[in-house]
């Protein structure tokens, strides 16, 4: 029973399966979120996320917040903010979310997107 339970708290949502997605990622002890985007699936860049926070990797910018400030990631509250398979369609919107919120882990704000844009992207 032990067993099939902990296969079933961990087994990966659909969502965790995903390709082609932007994504937060948030800490559990402030209202920093990480956001990102990937071809691949979720579920592979989190576990690589997982890897650089254990390691303090300093190019990673979940990582860095988690290791600075003595946080812990919420790993379970990762979600798809966005599907898009189209990369350069998908940076954009990586970089419009990012540029959004007041609070992300992220080490830059990602493509670089005119302010000019912002309203009528709104």
């Amino acid at each position: 029973m032990r067993g099939k339970l902990r296969e079933a708290l961990l087994k990966p949502t659909p969502e965790l399966r995903r390709k082609g997605a932007v994504y937060k990622v948030p800490c559990s002890d402030c209202d920093h979120v990480y956001i990102g985007e990937t071809g691949r699936t979720l579920e592979k860049r989190l576990n690589e996320y997982r890897s650089a926070v254990r390691k303090n990797d300093r190019k990673n910018g979940i990582a860095v917040h988690a290791w600075d400030k003595g946080h812990q990631v919420k790993w379970e509250s990762a979600k798809v903010k966005e599907v898009e398979t189209n990369l350069a369609n998908r940076r954009i919107m990586e970089a419009l979310h990012i540029q959004r919120l007041p609070h992300t882990t992220n080490l830059d704000c990602g493509v670089t997107i005119d302010p000019v844009w912002f309203p009528l992207l709104s």
